[in-house]
């Protein structure tokens, strides 16, 4: 089984027949990559001894050698979740990344530098070296360099915020540094036996200083947490607009990724990555105090710094894993939980309601378990970080601060002031072990809203314009439109409606007629081409949806500033105020979630009187009567007329008695406009004398 790449693209296997550079080496070419791997690592073992013969770039071909020959090592290397994409791209177009380009390039001007200045001492030797290193440079510059796709920036609306965290963790640690410092002098000046007044005042100062910035920290971080959270709230359900209906996103992931994924980024934002830069480049400000001490002192203490990001880089591909999966259980569960909740009534009719929730409760496990392996991984985090870190350190400065005063290097005070020193130093590291499950989920999160932001095209605004065209005349001008993964659901459609003008779209079931309407409606927007719509434009569909609420509720959807008396006046002409002033609330009759305490009939009218209040140029109906009896029918159809009085009407047909009335037919077939005609005799023979079916 071949890997995916970060793109999402399927890597090649060792075993793939169709690809040329995957196919495992014949038999010959496989001894002779043995053998000449064999020699190269035999020459580069040699370079060990002998000064003058380089020793990595042998180790380097005996690798790459061994790796070819082997089926088994060369799958691992495409499997890698880094080696793979630069090995497929490399296949691919023969480019490599950026930062392996000049990363390689500065460990090959590093290695062979220090060999041809400190190691070999023969001239020829040196001009040789440095032959092969120019020629290595020229190599990797004619190779092209591939571009790493445009990242999405989640933390953009909260960067200042998140620096000023950074900031004031850089200078409540210079002000503790101070302070530890300002200790030492004052052990110093009172074993000297002078006084120490003006240096305890000053100590005051600083730690007081010092406790405002703690306090102002939590602050930052809780605002930079709120700002991210608000502002990724938004571009999240922007892009499920911008998706539009077409989206196969369920409800309750997007609602998982909306909430608690989002929360897990400000978490973050917020908390995790001011300690992560902070646990960066905190420990070498106050190495640089310890220097001031004492040198050596600092130097030793600056070399046990990589230790904590080495042992968290160690523990970083088991922890993203096993994040990954938390966080992809933890929206599964939310999207199976909803789904049980909308869909009870017929969990109930089928008598699954019981089987379903012993589904939802095995899920429920599946997240326990994998909230128990994210919470275990992070405590083997901070047993690494507590045990192997943390006590080292304090030895290790300890130790120093005792041999240097034992040598009369340093004072009893500045010895105090290294201890610690050494103490202050890890704390920013050990900070990155405490909060590292906060940076796992939060990044594993991170990477699902990314890839849904990313699902939108970058500028992100819709080809669909208004105002270019007379008020109530529709015109699409070579629009074309394709679901994500499938054939173009429309493609090149030119059609313009005349303002007043009645017209029905008809065709088989999945022709594109529904696809046309929604792009008119702006629900979608085109990969090609233009829609022009003049004034807004109102859809009527075949399941309207109604929210929860009063009837009063979802009519002031559409007009929130209506009074009583236009709602009413909407009721009437939607043949349905009767009906509802016979109830004792009136307007404030709750509809249930979906409608579902109103008739069919009942939701499809308060549908059209929410239509009515909106007062748009163009309607558009997607057959509204396919489900109601014949009364209601006639009753729906009557408050139609009134709708579409004096508008521009366009019909979604999967009826023909839907076509009745309308000035002309567009025929669609496989997304493409094949035919259109005036509505009359010809009609039969347009649409094959049957009707189209439903939906599209």
């Amino acid at each position: 089984m071949g890997s995916e790449s970060e793109s999402g693209h399927r890597l090649p296997t060792m075993n793939d027949p169709r690809n040329p550079a995957t196919r495992p080496p014949t038999p010959l070419v496989r001894v002779a990559l043995i053998g000449g791997g064999s020699i190269a690592l035999g020459l580069g073992l040699l370079g060990i001894w002998l000064p003058g013969l380089p020793t990595t770039p042998f180790l380097l071909v005996a690798a790459a050698c061994f790796a070819r020959s082997s089926d088994r090592l060369m799958q691992w290397m495409l499997d890698h979740p880094r080696l793979g994409p630069v090995i497929e791209s490399w296949r691919r177009d023969r480019s490599i990344p950026g930062p392996v380009k000049y990363g390689s390039l500065f460990a090959a001007w590093t290695v062979i530098g220090v060999m041809v200045v400190f190691v070999v001492e023969h001239t020829w030797l040196r001009v040789l070296l440095m032959g092969v290193l120019l020629a290595k440079t020229a190599v990797m510059f004619s190779i092209p360099t591939r571009e790493r796709p445009a990242r999405v920036s989640l933390f953009s609306a909260a960067r200042n915020l998140l620096r000023g965290s950074v900031g004031a963790g850089w200078i409540r640690a210079l002000l503790g540094a101070g302070a530890v410092v300002l200790i030492g002098r004052i052990v110093d000046e009172v074993v000297a036996g002078r006084p120490v007044g003006t240096l305890l005042g000053i100590l005051t100062g600083l730690l007081a200083l010092r406790a405002g910035m703690a306090a102002l920290g939590p602050l930052l971080a809780t605002a930079t947490a709120t700002r991210v959270e608000v502002d990724l709230r938004r571009r999240v359900l922007d892009a499920i607009l911008a998706l539009g209906p077409g989206s196969d996103r369920r409800t309750g992931e997007v609602v998982g990724k909306a909430t608690e994924g989002i929360e897990a980024i400000g978490g973050l934002a917020g908390t995790f990555l001011p300690r992560l830069i902070g646990g960066m480049s905190i420990p070498l400000l106050l190495g640089v105090v310890v220097a001031t001490i004492d040198v050596p002192t600092a130097g030793v203490l600056v070399l046990l710094l990589p230790v904590i990001p080495l042992l968290l880089r160690l523990l970083e591909h088991r922890f993203a894993s096993v994040s990954a999966r938390y966080r992809e259980t933890a929206d599964h569960l939310a999207a199976r939980f909803l789904g049980g909740i909308q869909g009870l009534r017929t969990l109930k009719a089928l008598d699954r309601a019981r089987v379903y929730g012993d589904e939802i409760a095995h899920e429920a496990e599946r997240l326990r378990v994998e909230t128990m392996a994210l919470l275990r991984v992070n405590q083997l985090a901070l047993l690494a970080v507590d045990s192997l870190f943390t006590l080292g350190t304090v030895v290790a400065a300890a130790g120093m601060a005792a041999w240097r005063l034992q040598s009369g290097a340093v004072t009893v005070g500045e010895a105090v002031a290294i201890v610690l020193l050494g103490v202050m130093l890890i704390e920013p590291l050990t900070q990155i072990g405490r909060f590292f499950y906060v940076g796992a989920i939060g990044r594993a999160a991170a990477a699902q809203v990314r890839e849904l932001l990313g699902l939108v095209q970058p500028d992100g605004s819709p080809q669909a314009t208004t105002g270019e065209v007379p008020v109530g005349v529709v015109e699409f001008d070579g629009v074309s439109f394709s679901y994500a993964g499938g054939s173009p659901a429309v493609d090149g459609v030119s059609f313009r409606v005349e303002a007043g003008e009645r017209v029905a779209f008809v065709g088989p079931s999945g022709a594109g007629k529904t696809t046309v309407g929604h792009l008119l409606l702006g629900l979608l927007h085109p990969a090609a081409g233009t829609v022009r719509v003049g004034g807004r434009a109102v859809l009527v569909p075949q399941r309207p949806f109604l929210f929860h609420g009063s009837v009063a509720d979802n009519l002031r959807l559409a007009k929130p500033a209506a009074s009583d008396a236009e709602l009413w006046a909407a009721l009437e002409a939607a043949d349905l105020a009767d009906l509802i002033a016979q109830r004792p609330d009136g307007l404030d009759i709750p509809v249930g979630e979906w409608g579902l305490r109103l008739s069919g009939g009942e939701a499809q009218r308060l549908a059209i009187a929410r239509a009515l209040l909106v007062d748009a140029a163009v309607v558009v109906l997607d057959e509204p009567t396919s489900n109601v009896d014949l009364d209601t029918e006639a009753r729906i159809r009557l408050a139609l007329d009134r709708l579409t009085r004096d508008r521009t009407l366009l019909v979604i047909a999967h009826r023909r008695s839907t076509i009745a009335g309308m000035d002309r037919v567009l025929l669609i077939e496989d997304g493409r406009l094949v035919k259109a005609a005036a509505a009359g005799p010809r009609l039969d023979t347009m649409t094959g004398g049957s009707s189209s079916g439903g939906g599209s």
